[in-house]
């Protein structure tokens, strides 16, 4: 069981990788401008849920806030919400990305393959190094920040030139990566406490061998039409359910650690959490479309 656990961490962890690849691999699709919009929609989205979250603890739990601490918490897009770095990360990418996609389209297949190396020795070395040797070789901070532009390039390279790797070697890569991963972080870590800063490593070898290996063996798959608007139902409530659920998480671990292990022990609870928080997305999306074209609709028949 420990070690099923293991194989499965270094699965799990492949998640946030996946997210910049394919917002690499997509990111020729968006144009000038339309960064910008999404920039401002992924932060209302922050926003909203940061602000039921500070009124929530204000009428549960009695919390007291100023209003310099609630802007402060708002606009630092770490304070509030537990572990939603990623969201400031994405917020960012999205406004750089006109000038990223220019700097790409010039460079040449071998100098995108050389960015690529360049970035896999500086992020994957680095923390390889660390992981089996607990070295903090290089500049382990700066590693940590630079495996965001390794996957989002990865996404962009395999946009333009594909995987040339048989799925079957993929497959063989990505199931011998979760084995050695088990066994390896097993006969560490066995009847000890495991150090999750040297497990959770986005940018270590065997976790960008895991993300690539499981965006190749899925990316081109065709599938069918009502499984394509199944999964854009639930993609469209993506960054819903993960900031609904971390907020759920926040409230649970500093309120009520047996309502968090009652979740984490009832799994079908986790799954109905999940899915109203999907509903609740699209059904929020579709208010706001609809309360901007209105807006939009007003401000320009206040123009004529």
């Amino acid at each position: 069981y420990y070690y099923a656990m293991m194989g499965l961490t270094q699965v799990v962890i492949a998640c946030v990788p996946l997210f910049f690849i394919i917002s690499g691999y997509l990111s020729n699709t968006v144009k000038v401008g339309n960064n910008y919009k999404k920039a401002i929609s992924v932060f209302n989205i922050y926003i909203f849920y940061a602000l039921v979250l500070i009124l929530v603890t204000i009428y549960k739990f009695k919390s007291v806030y100023s209003i310099k601490s609630v802007l402060c918490n708002l606009l630092g897009i770490h304070s509030i919400i537990n572990r939603e770095w990623y969201i400031s990360v994405y917020i960012l990418l999205l406004l750089f990305l006109p000038f990223i996609n220019q700097l790409w389209q010039i460079l040449s297949r071998d100098m995108k393959r050389h960015l690529l190396f360049l970035l896999l020795i500086t992020t994957s070395l680095t923390q390889s190094i660390h992981v089996v040797w607990n070295i903090d070789f290089f500049n382990l901070e700066f590693a940590d920040k630079m495996y965001v532009l390794l996957y989002f390039f990865i996404g962009k390279y395999i946009a333009d030139y594909g995987i040339q790797i048989r799925k079957r070697y993929l497959c063989m890569i990505f199931v011998s990566v979760i084995i050695v991963s088990a066994f390896y972080f097993g006969i560490v870590y066995y009847g000890k406490i495991v150090d999750a800063s040297r497990v959770i490593q986005y940018g270590r070898l065997g976790t960008v061998l895991t993300a690539v290996s499981l965006f190749g063996l899925l990316y081109d798959v065709n599938l069918k039409d009502k499984w394509h608007l199944l999964i854009k139902f639930g993609a469209r409530a993506s960054l819903d359910t993960y900031l609904g659920a971390l907020s759920l998480e926040y409230l649970l671990f500093y309120a009520d650690l047996k309502g968090l292990d009652f979740l984490k022990r009832n799994f079908l609870y986790l799954i109905l959490i999940i899915l109203i928080t999907i509903f609740w997305g699209n059904f929020r999306q579709m208010i706001s479309k609809h309360v901007l074209e209105s807006f939009l609709y007003t401000l320009n028949r206040s123009r004529d």
